[in-house]
């Protein structure tokens, strides 16, 4: 494994997960509440280079979100519905989107370098490793 494809983060002491799968990269912030369709995970803002996509499934990284706490509960309607991504990785954490990727069961990690934004392209296979409160995500 080459250093360049290796970032590291922080994720809650809580979560030891190892999952892999295709990342979805928003160069802009998400509001779960009014950019996002809770029925099918697609992204609806037209303000959003992603329209059109759905973050269904995906290891999502996001700048950090934005919006209101209704958001928090937009995430565990997604999780619900099946519709939630499949990690959440942010460059900055927030409020907001911790507490609903608590109570939506979802994983995330946040502190990556702001670097992960240019390098790591929408499509690409990630693996995401989260122990001891760190996160590790390698390029496959």
């Amino acid at each position: 494994m080459s250093v360049k494809t290796l970032f590291k983060g922080r994720a809650p002491s809580y979560l030891r997960i190892e999952l892999e799968g295709e990342v979805l990269v928003s160069s802009t912030p998400i509001s779960f509440f009014g950019d996002v369709d809770v029925n099918t995970g697609a992204i609806v803002n037209p303000a959003n280079p992603l329209k059109g996509r759905s973050i269904s499934g995906k290891i999502l990284l996001i700048p950090h979100g934005r919006g209101s706490t209704v958001g928090s509960y937009i995430l565990y309607r997604m999780s619900l519905k099946g519709t939630a991504p499949k990690c959440v990785l942010a460059l900055r954490p927030d409020t907001m989107t911790l507490v609903g990727c608590v109570i939506a069961d979802i994983p995330i990690a946040f502190g990556f370098p702001e670097s992960m934004l240019t390098y790591i392209s929408s499509d690409m296979r990630v693996s995401v490793k989260m122990a001891d409160g760190q996160a590790l995500l390698r390029i496959l």
